[in-house]
């Protein structure tokens, strides 16, 4: 007879011939008391057969592991996950070799009988894969959500499609069940299948707590009156090859251009922004230039940007994304265009808008948007507040400035350093299928503003470039490639490198037998071996980050 010597309980043994340890017991509440390991084992192997005995002893955890709404996001490879307590006890999650994790899509693993007693045990978590395959091994993973076997999250996927939805409260804060527990990350696990930046195959999440950072704010007026840095910028665009063969020429000044549906505009010095729109061509199909519709957006931001300036306004990339919208809607043309524009956050801004500021990790910066901000930093995610701390510290011995990214569809920005090779930031496409990216229009299924997602980049430096490009671009160069062209300055003008840029983006988009990003990520999408690139009009912009002269 053994005595639980906290509880006063007793477990009576008796052993049969078999070897067998068989357990009679009465009213226990708490087993670890158990200290010797073969017992404790034989305990949990005899209950485990018995329902009522298991749910009185141990816990059944439900993992919803949900992979995020990227080209290429799901993996081919074998994946795993454990579970770690505040003691750094390892719990592996027991996952099928046939399971799936499919873009857009939430798969269910439960851990059964487990010794964590409560979701506050649980601290940490462990994601990763082998890596198995050469093709389609990277994993863009969203969250993780971790609930008790009696809760139930606020998850639910649209029966009619593929989508998955969130319930979120007036905020836009994701909102949890009371009984769940978050882990965030929204990054690439093992290599980006789309471009981008590639992770680490194993990830070591710890438990997102918006809580822990409400009260952490930086501090405004610790940063200089004047910004150290501006953009020096130039753009280039070209036709689809058949349109060219059409007649159909391009337009490509310095601060304006556009080609085929391709747009883009630049202000540097005093604006510090840049914009790349991409209409989507089979409007032609219904007699509709959807080119019109770019080049508003483009226009729109434009203007509200240089009345800005004129007016010693500040505004963000955000604000000129929503005049940009408004423009085009107000022109009353028709078509559907991606729209992505970045712009650097001046120090003088940050000082304008010091009075409706809070900051804490998952956003609620009021000038910088309302929606959707993922805090990147080119050393991994973190908090807002860190991002914009950076610019208190040297970095390299230099200042540093904060940009701001708003996109919505499959054009994007780069952000790179030349001069050690590293490709600090790089939005991820953001479609609603392979090929269908998210787009503004003036139809009312259209995306709309608030579908874009934002973006805070730290720690800008001088010599620093920001590349902002159609899908044309993207699709036919992969990030190393353009950044490695960009290690041009100051020998050549933005203007020169991003025609250089479209020129090998071109001559990839007509090899057929090139290994592109977009063979690699449509070799994922159909199963098929792909190869070459993919014809398409090309818009390049190009900045570099410069010292302000006195």
């Amino acid at each position: 007879m053994i005595k639980n010597p906290l509880k006063g309980s007793y477990i009576h043994t008796s052993f049969v011939e078999t070897t067998t340890l068989v357990f009679f017991l009465s009213k226990i509440e708490n087993i670890m008391w158990l200290r010797n390991k073969n017992i404790y084992k034989q305990f949990k192997k005899h209950i485990s057969n018995n329902n009522n005995l298991c749910k009185q002893f141990f816990s059944t955890y439900e993992i919803q592991i949900i992979t995020g709404d990227k080209r290429g996001a799901s993996t081919s490879s074998n994946v795993f996950v454990s579970l770690y307590d505040n003691n750094n006890n390892e719990y592996k999650v027991p996952v099928d070799p046939t399971t799936t994790f499919e873009r857009n899509e939430m798969t269910t693993l439960l851990l059964e009988n487990s010794d964590i007693k409560s979701l506050d045990e649980i601290c940490k978590i462990r994601v990763g894969h082998d890596g198995e395959n050469e093709v389609g091994s990277g994993w863009f993973l969203d969250r993780v959500i971790i609930s008790s076997e009696d809760s139930n999250n606020n998850y639910n996927k649209d029966e009619n499609s593929k989508t998955l939805q969130y319930e979120s409260d007036n905020n836009n804060n994701y909102n949890n069940n009371d009984d769940s527990i978050e882990f965030f990350l929204h990054g690439w696990i093992g290599k980006s299948d789309s471009g981008g930046i590639d992770g680490p195959l194993i990830q070591d999440i710890d438990l997102f707590d918006d809580n822990a950072h409400v009260e952490e704010v930086f501090d405004i007026n610790a940063l200089p009156a004047q910004s150290p840095y501006k953009l020096d910028v130039g753009g280039f665009c070209i036709p689809h090859p058949e349109k060219v063969k059409q007649g159909e020429k391009a337009v490509c000044a310095n601060a304006y251009g556009y080609g085929g549906e391709d747009a883009y505009f630049t202000l540097g010095k005093g604006g510090n922004f840049i914009g790349i729109a991409d209409g989507i061509y089979e409007w032609r199909d219904r007699g509709i230039d959807a080119g019109l519709f770019s080049r508003a957006l483009m226009t729109g931001a434009s203007e509200y940007a240089t009345d800005a300036i004129m007016k010693d306004k500040f505004v963000t990339s955000k604000d000129l994304f929503r005049a940009a919208a408004a423009h085009a809607r107000n022109s009353g043309l028709q078509g559907s265009s991606t729209l992505c524009i970045f712009g650097l956050i001046p120090y003088e801004g940050f000082h304008e808008m010091k009075d409706d500021m809070h900051l804490n990790y998952k956003m609620r910066i009021t000038k910088l948007g309302k929606r959707k901000i993922y805090p990147t930093h080119f050393d991994g995610n973190e908090t807002i507040n860190d991002i914009l701390s950076s610019m208190l510290n040297d970095v390299n011995g230099s200042k540093a400035m904060v940009g701001q990214v708003t996109n919505l569809g499959d054009s994007g920005i780069l952000v790179g350093r030349p001069s050690t090779g590293e490709i600090l930031f790089r939005t991820p496409q953001q479609e609603h299928d392979f090929g269908f990216p998210y787009q503004l229009g003036h139809e009312g299924i259209a995306d709309g503003v608030d579908d874009a997602e934002v973006y805070l980049v730290g720690n800008i430096i001088e010599g620093d470039v920001i590349i902002a490009g159609s899908d044309g671009l993207f699709d036919n160069l992969s990030d190393v490639e353009i950044l490695s062209h960009a290690s041009n300055f100051p020998e050549k003008s933005p203007q020169q490198i991003s025609m250089q840029l479209i020129n090998a983006a071109f001559e990839k988009s007509i090899d057929k037998k090139a290994d592109t990003p977009y063979s690699n990520a449509a070799t994922e999408e159909f199963n098929i071996i792909y190869r070459g690139g993919k014809k398409d009009d090309i818009a390049c912009v190009v900045s570099r980050v410069s010292q302000v002269k006195e």
